[in-house]
């Protein structure tokens, strides 16, 4: 890759790490509430701090992305004042305003699964998401350049959320939160 597009993915990646520590914060919150849930055997507290975390999350990657929706050339000037790669940071930008969305359910559901001692479930789900969707999703659409790496971190995500979501909605069906 160019270095314009290397600095390009640094400053949207630099962009998502400010992200990913803004929702960690949620995610410690949610493993917080779930855990002492769990360790109650309140399961109705758990579902109620699951609700209430995974809102105020939505609500703040809303914000987020409205930020860098209406903030883009301010963000980006923040970041660097090379015009080549503005430019290639601008062509790339769409990726970070749907990022946070697919992104943030699986950051919150990995804060849920923590606090309720289901790691290995987590564990599975990434490893599912990374072996069978990001690595083929890359490789099937390399003939997309840079695009197509953002498209496969965007599956990978989505797969990660779809993934844990279905477990959490197994676990949920079977009652299998809080275990004899």
């Amino acid at each position: 890759l160019p270095t314009s597009t290397l600095s390009a993915n640094s400053i949207i990646m630099t962009m998502l790490m400010v992200f990913a520590y803004g929702a960690d914060g949620f995610a410690n919150a949610a493993e917080v509430l779930t855990g002492r849930a769990i360790g109650a055997r309140q399961l109705d507290q758990f579902y109620s701090a699951c609700r209430a975390t995974l809102l105020w999350f939505f609500i703040a990657s809303t914000l987020f992305a409205l930020i860098i929706f209406t903030m883009e050339t301010q963000v980006i000037g923040l970041l660097t004042d090379i015009d080549s790669v503005i430019s290639e940071t601008r062509l790339y930008w769409p990726w970070l305003l749907v990022l946070p969305f697919v992104a943030s359910w699986n950051f919150m559901l990995d804060g849920i699964f923590l606090g309720a001692g289901k790691a290995r479930a987590m564990q599975y789900c990434m490893l599912f998401a990374s072996f069978l969707i990001f690595l083929p999703c890359w490789y099937l659409a390399r003939p997309l350049a840079n695009h197509g790496l953002w498209l496969a971190f965007c599956f990978f995500h989505a797969a990660r959320t779809i993934s844990m979501a279905m477990v959490y909605y197994y676990y949920s069906r079977k009652q299998l939160w809080i275990k004899d």
